[in-house]
């Protein structure tokens, strides 16, 4: 397993689905660990720590060998509970504003026609980080 660090989500701001996560007063999530998937759902790590910096949701982890590049940071979209369902950013949905949530997961995104739900969502190796 190599570590990773970056960003998850951009907090007031709409995903590309058209979800806006409120900043929180406090940052809930499952326990962590949480799992990070890969495109085909199958888990490969997880989510060790989280913190909101400057409206960002980043974290860090874990991931198995091989599915990061040095000098490469990669997407990723959350799944995050948002009350009465939950949500996949990489879903486009029609416009929501969720006052309260929970992070659930995070998976990455590697097809050609991916997109991260937001432009700063993507996770690097922790070796890549200055």
């Amino acid at each position: 397993m190599i570590e990773w660090t970056g960003v998850l989500a951009v907090l007031g701001q709409p995903s590309t689905g058209g979800l806006t996560l409120a900043v929180p007063e406090r940052l809930l999530s499952r326990p962590l660990p949480l799992p990070l998937f890969d495109p085909a759902g199958h888990p490969v790590g997880a989510i060790t720590h989280l913190s909101i910096h400057a409206d960002q949701l980043r974290a860090e982890g874990t991931v198995r060998n091989g599915l990061l590049t040095p000098g490469r940071p990669m997407p990723v979209t959350i799944g995050v509970h948002t009350g009465d369902h939950g949500a996949d950013h990489a879903t486009p949905t029609p416009a929501l504003y969720a006052p309260t949530w929970r992070l659930e997961s995070a998976q990455l995104l590697t097809g050609l026609n991916d997109t991260p739900p937001w432009p700063q969502a993507l996770i690097r190796m922790k070796e890549d980080t200055p």
